[in-house]
């Protein structure tokens, strides 16, 4: 085979195998957007599939248990 088609094809091979890298790290999110009744809005974006954690300031609501 020619040198040049081996240099080429190991190019291309490189550049499949790093966008393959860069699309597997990304994630997948959810925006939502809710119009307050004072006309502001409020934007919601979370990931899909994995678990968020939300912390509610104050905490002293009766019956409220933390996990």
């Amino acid at each position: 085979m020619s040198r040049k088609f081996i240099i080429a094809l190991a190019v291309l091979t490189f550049l499949l195998l790093a966008a393959v890298v860069v699309a597997s790290g990304q994630t997948t999110t959810v925006t939502k957007t809710v119009q307050n009744p004072d006309g502001t809005y409020s934007v919601i974006e979370y990931p899909v599939g994995k678990e968020v954690a939300v912390t509610l300031n104050p905490i002293s609501i009766p019956g409220a248990s933390e996990q």
